[in-house]
């Protein structure tokens, strides 16, 4: 499915000027070393991390980046787990100085501007994520463009993402909150 996913980003190098390519790590990496070679860019690393619960590391709480925080309000309230939102932002704080450890953050200038900027994840669920990176970008980059690019899409997270202005460029679609379904103690929790 990927394969779709690079031919499309392909016909975007003629039609948009500069472009960048940003991933998201750590499993959105591979994808978008991809991406950077076929349009012959170096890969920048976007500094942000899935906000989760150990005991439920498949649903996403939010994502947090060097200066944001998304928190998806609904699962955390329907998991009842406010009082330990602190907690776990404390915990994505530990990973996110882990990524800009391994990978430094890319030096912008104060007026740097691109054209267009792709920003690629393995699969988007909730689109927390994926959207707290383009916030980053956007504010240090300013694109004209925001390109996001991933393998598989949730629909609801698509429809979501799309209504921002945003391209979405995806290689299938999973069914709305397949990705959150899941049993956990007997318990299917759906958000």
């Amino acid at each position: 499915m990927f394969r779709d996913v690079l031919s499309r980003i392909e016909g975007l190098v003629s039609v948009y000027g500069r472009i960048e390519v940003f991933g998201i790590p750590t499993s959105g990496l591979p994808y978008a070393e991809k991406v950077a070679q076929i349009i012959g860019k170096r890969l920048k690393i976007v500094p942000v991390v899935k906000l989760r619960m150990p005991s439920l590391p498949f649903i996403s709480l939010g994502a947090l980046s060097t200066d944001r925080l998304v928190l998806n309000n609904d699962a955390i309230a329907m998991l009842r787990i406010e009082s330990q939102v602190e907690a776990l932002v404390a915990e994505a704080r530990i990973r996110l100085e882990e990524v800009l450890s391994r990978a430094p953050m890319p030096t912008v200038g104060t007026s740097h501007r691109i054209d267009t900027a792709i920003i690629v994840d393995d699969a988007v669920a909730t689109g927390f994520t994926i959207r707290c990176a383009a916030e980053w970008v956007a504010s240090r980059y300013h694109p004209a463009h925001l390109v996001l690019a991933c393998d598989a899409i949730d629909e609801a997270a698509e429809a979501a993402l799309a209504v921002s202005g945003r391209t979405v460029i995806y290689g299938g679609k999973f069914p709305a909150h397949a990705m959150q379904q899941r049993r956990t103690s007997g318990t299917r929790i759906r958000l």
